[in-house]
This record gives C-alpha cells, structure tokens and sequence, in this order.
C-alpha cells in the first residue's frame, strides 16, 4: 500500500555528514540520484520535502514502504562511499532511519512544517524560504528570477554531468542545473503536493511559525521509535533480505541470512527477540541466543 512517510536519521553525535557548502550541495544533489536509480529499480518513490542538516537528515515520501525504505537505504550507502571518497575515511558513526507513517492531512501539514522548520529550530541565522539545503525555497515562492540563472541538463556534457552529479547515471534533459553545479530541487521533487496540504499561504506561515510542532513530532518520533508493528517489521525484513542477499522475501532466506537480518532489525527498530521471531520464522530461543 502506497502512503506518505517522514523518514530522519539519528543525529549523528561525534561526526558529521556534511562539513562544508560543497558537501552539502553533492548531498542535495544526491537526493536526485536516489531518485533515478529507484525509478530505474521499478521503485517509484514521490519525494514530497526534504532537509539536510550537518549531522542528519529529513525526508517527506511517497511510496510503498519497501519502495521508501529503498530509497532512503540507498541514499545511506551513496552518502557512505561520497564520504569514503572524498574525506578519506569512513563515517565513524552509521547512519540510522527511522520511518514514521503520515496518519491525514492534518498530520502531513505538521510534518512538513516540522521538516522545513530544522534551520531556524537549531538556530541558524536564516529564514526557511533562504535555506539552501532543503525544499523550502520552492514552497509558495515565485522562483521565476532565480531560475534565470539554470541551464537545462541538455546543455552540458555527459562528463560535465557526472562531475556534478558524482555519478554515471543520466540525468533528463529538461533537469535544471545552476552555475553552482546544484541540480534545481524541483525538478525531481513534487512540491505542488507539499503547498496542496496547506489551505493557503497563511495556513502554511502559521504553521511554519508555530514552535509547539517541534515538541509534539520530536516527542511522537520517541514514542513511535520504541515499538513497530509486525506488518511493517516485515516489510523491512523484506527489504533488508533483497539488498543483503538478493533474495525477494525474507521466507526466502537461510537461517544464517535471517539472523544477520535480525541484528539490523534489532538495532535500527529495537525489536525484541519474541517480535523478531514472529517476523522471521525463528525460534525465539535462538534469536536471544545469537541476536
């Protein structure tokens, strides 16, 4: 079943995900790769707002659970290999989701509102629209003067794509790029969903402006984190079966293979040994033996 999810990453505590512009904009631009190689996958997965932070990461999607699950996965491994790359050195830390389904509309325009808000939460010296790693610039904002300064993809050469991109994959032609070497977010981000769940601009300055939405998703996110219900348990065994082994379904898996599942399960949605067993097929004895 298709829905809306948020998706963030655990703060990362002693290390950091982007340390610098440069960084930041091969991160952004990164969204857009992840984006292709999921529609390229079969995983059609909407991206409905996002934030990049120095030590972690929001997302707004649309999507299956495995298609949303494969889409922010992918993300984590690319931004591993960038760091690997470029710094280095690995990340000391790993990079932790957790996704949260989206119950209405209420809760949606909560979420993108909590998700846009980041910046100025943390106490950034800028304003959500004049953030320049997120998607709100492109949130009830007349964007016909900046995009004066893009270039469609077409214009450039495949080698001058891939510096920009860090990647082989073919960007569209019709992707705007500016001088800067940043892919324009809305060209692969469906901002129209965003501002429709709002009633009217002032529905989303309100909302925008309202602090009490920190406390409330950052406290439901807490509670939400501490237990996860079998159904969607399984959609990410499921997930983690087919990016670990290549194997489509988790039934589908040797007892070796779903105990390494296991172990990610129990770190990333800390499930208990009973849960797990249900969602594998093991018994629960040897999974607190071995997990």
């Amino acid at each position: 079943m298709k829905q809306y999810f948020h998706y963030c990453s655990k703060g990362l505590k002693g290390d950091i995900l982007f340390a610098s512009p440069v960084e930041f904009l091969a991160g952004m631009n990164r969204v857009a790769i992840c984006y292709l190689i999921c529609l390229r996958n079969g995983r059609k997965v909407l991206i409905i707002s996002f934030c990049l932070m120095d030590n972690h990461v929001h997302f707004i999607l649309f999507g299956t659970r495995a298609d949303c699950d494969a889409f922010v996965s992918t993300y984590k491994k690319l931004t591993g290999m960038w760091v690997k790359k470029h710094r280095g050195e690995r990340l000391h830390e790993e990079i932790e989701f957790g996704g949260f389904p989206i119950r209405d509309k209420d809760d949606m325009k909560e979420k993108i509102a909590y998700v846009l808000r980041n910046p100025v939460s943390a106490g950034m010296e800028t304003t959500v629209e004049g953030y320049n790693w997120s998607t709100g610039m492109l949130m009830f904002n007349q964007c016909e003067l900046l995009l004066q300064n893009a270039t469609p993809a077409h214009a450039f050469g495949v080698r001058e794509k891939r510096l920009i991109t860090n990647s082989k994959n073919a960007i569209p032609d019709n992707w705007l790029i500016f001088k800067n070497g940043m892919i324009w977010p809305g060209s692969y981000t469906e901002a129209t969903v965003a501002m429709r769940q709002f009633n009217s601009l002032g529905d989303y300055m309100y909302m925008i402006n309202d602090r009490r939405i920190d406390k409330k998703v950052n406290e439901e996110m807490l509670k939400d984190s501490l237990s996860i219900p079998d159904g969607e348990l399984r959609d990410h065994a499921n997930v983690l079966a087919k990016d670990l082994f290549g194997k489509d379904r988790i039934s589908m898996c040797s007892p070796e293979e779903r105990l390494s599942v296991c172990r990610v399960l129990k770190k990333e949605y800390r499930s208990g040994a009973k849960q797990l067993a249900r969602v594998v097929g093991l018994s629960r004895e040897e999974l607190e033996a071995m997990v």
